[in-house]
C-alpha cells in the first residue's frame, strides 16, 4: 500500500485558500509565510539529492566497521549541513519579519553543539514584531538556560581510571 504523503503548509490571520490538486500537490494561496516556506524549499531542494549518496554510504561503512570512511562521511555531512544552515541564516537575515524565520532559529537551536551566540544574533536581527512574540522570548530564556548550565564548574569527584589508579577531575 502506498505511504500517505505528509504535506507541510503554514497558515496565518488573513483570508487563506488551500486546493488539492492530484497527487500530492497542495496548493495555499494568500500567505506569506506559506511563500516564505515556498522559498526557502525551493532554496534548499537541492540539499536532499546530496545527503542521500551519504546517508547509503554511511550506512554501508557502519555496516563494514570502516572507521576510516565513517570519519570520512561525516566530516563531509558536517560541510554539507553547515552549508545548508548557512543559507537557512541568510533566508532569516533576508525575512526578518517572518515567523518561518523564527520557526527555523527554534529549530537551529536544538541542533547538538549550535552556536547559541550566533542563534541569538540572529534573533537580534529579526523585526522588534517576531522578536516579542512570546516564542522568541521563549527561545531566548533557553539559550539563556543553557548558556548558565554551561558556565557551571562540575563537581570534582574521584574515581579509578581504567588501571585502578585513583584520579581525580580536578587533576585535569
Amino acid at each position: 500500500s502506498e505511504k500517505t504523503p505528509l504535506i507541510e503548509f503554514w497558515l496565518e490571520n488573513s483570508n487563506v485558500s488551500i486546493t488539492g490538486k492530484k497527487g500530492n500537490e497542495l496548493i495555499v494561496s494568500g500567505s506569506t509565510i506559506q511563500n516564505h516556506a515556498n522559498e526557502l524549499k525551493n532554496q534548499l531542494s537541492g540539499y536532499k539529492a546530496r545527503f542521500e549518496p551519504l546517508e547509503i554510504a554511511y550506512h554501508e561503512a557502519k555496516k563494514n566497521k570502516d572507521t576510516v570512511k565513517i570519519s570520512e562521511i561525516e566530516s563531509q555531512w558536517h560541510q554539507l549541513y553547515q552549508a545548508r544552515n548557512n543559507e537557512v541564516f541568510e533566508f532569516i537575515k533576508n525575512h526578518p519579519d517572518s515567523y518561518l524565520s523564527l520557526y527555523h532559529l527554534v529549530l537551529l537551536s536544538r541542533v547538538k553543539n549550535a552556536d547559541l551566540n550566533v542563534i541569538k544574533e540572529a534573533i537580534g536581527g529579526l523585526s522588534s514584531t517576531i522578536q516579542n512574540t512570546d516564542e522568541a522570548k521563549q527561545l531566548l530564556a533557553t539559550i539563556k538556560e543553557t548558556e548558565d548550565r554551561m558556565q557551571k564548574i562540575a563537581p570534582d569527584f574521584e574515581q579509578p581510571d581504567v588501571n585502578g589508579v585513583m584520579v581525580r577531575l580536578s587533576d585535569y
